[in-house]
């Protein structure tokens, strides 16, 4: 195995871009709607990351299996899109109500197929390191083999860079792509998953990685709606009523009876609305709230700013002194990537 897509899908790095391959499949309301209805991903604290970790196998499988594991895991994805089909209930960008989706319509696996080429390619340049054209399409033209194994016509997935490109520019501009009520809804619970929220850096990285690596476009719609998750999240340590009930029941003795785990995580609960201003007058908080929900939107811009100059950022350097102590096999493969 000696292929550019095995070096690519062999980085941890890359999965940094699964979420903003998530988000671009959800951007396609037929796909949203899809993953509303049949794959649980709302469903459960776990369900993100249990749809991550199927994702991760299918690709490594299909990636580095022999091939009667690839063909296996073809057969096992196809028997789980044969049950993923529907119609809109609503109207989504430019899809009338009672549109009819289902997982095996090529169209949509190519759409998802591109995703999946757009966000980890971008991971691998960001992270590892950037690639030539021709490794860029020798990528997408290896990717390609899983078309016999979808049941996606011959020749429909893009087999060069500059293709991808196109089609997902295509796409986006005038096409079905359109983020919509539902992805807008699950996009909130990717961006903002119930087993992270509370630990800020996990966060913060998340989010970073999967909105700044989506195209400009989809990038802007998706940040639009970043404000209305923070301003849910800020108001919740903020509610009265809440806090209201979290202090009577401290003061019970239900409560006094805890002990262990359970006494810790209810003193901690304290502690923590107290330090989020629960206990601050009405205009204060809404003070605070608006302050949280601007701070975020900031940070996320910032964060963007650095990754995009990050990505942007080249070095020539013309005086070899500058060089000195690096190893000669250090500087050859820089040559050769440059």
């Amino acid at each position: 195995m000696d292929g550019v897509a095995w070096r690519i899908h062999r980085e941890v790095a890359v999965l940094l871009g699964w979420g903003s391959a998530i988000l671009m499949q959800f951007a396609h309301p037929l796909v949203a709607r899809g993953v509303a209805d049949h794959s649980g991903f709302r469903q459960g604290l776990l369900a993100p990351w249990r749809r991550l970790h199927r994702t991760l196998g299918a690709m490594l499988a299909l990636s580095f299996g022999t091939e009667a594991e690839v063909a296996e895991t073809a057969r096992r994805i196809n028997r789980v899109h044969d049950r993923v089909h529907g119609s809109l209930p609503a109207p989504e960008g430019p899809h009338p109500a009672g549109t009819r989706y289902s997982a095996r319509d090529p169209a949509l696996l190519t759409w998802v197929h591109a995703t999946c080429l757009v966000a980890f390619l971008r991971a691998h340049e960001l992270f590892v390191r950037p690639l030539t054209e021709e490794e860029r399409d020798r990528y997408c033209a290896e990717t390609s083999g899983i078309e016999p194994l979808l049941g996606i016509p011959a020749g429909t997935v893009p087999r060069t860079h500059r293709a991808l490109e196109a089609y997902v520019a295509a796409m986006v501009d005038g096409g079905p792509i359109a983020v919509a009520a539902t992805a807008r809804r699950l996009a909130a619970d990717l961006l903002s998953p119930p087993l992270v929220r509370f630990v800020p850096p996990v966060v913060w990285l998340f989010r970073l990685t999967a909105v700044g690596l989506l195209p400009p476009a989809l990038r802007e719609a998706y940040n639009a709606v970043l404000p209305e998750m923070s301003a849910f999240w800020s108001r919740l340590p903020l509610h009265e009523g809440l806090w209201k009930r979290v202090r009577a029941f401290a003061a019970t003795a239900e409560a006094d009876a805890l002990g262990g785990l359970r006494r810790r995580h209810l003193d901690k609960t304290l502690q923590e609305f107290r330090r989020a201003g629960a206990g601050l007058p009405p205009e204060r908080k809404r003070r605070l709230e608006f302050v949280r929900v601007e701070l975020a939107r900031l940070q996320q811009r910032f964060s963007e700013n650095v990754l995009d100059a990050t990505a942007a950022f080249e070095l020539h350097v013309t005086d070899g002194s500058r060089l000195a102590g690096v190893p000669d096999a250090a500087k050859r493969r820089a040559r050769d990537r440059a």
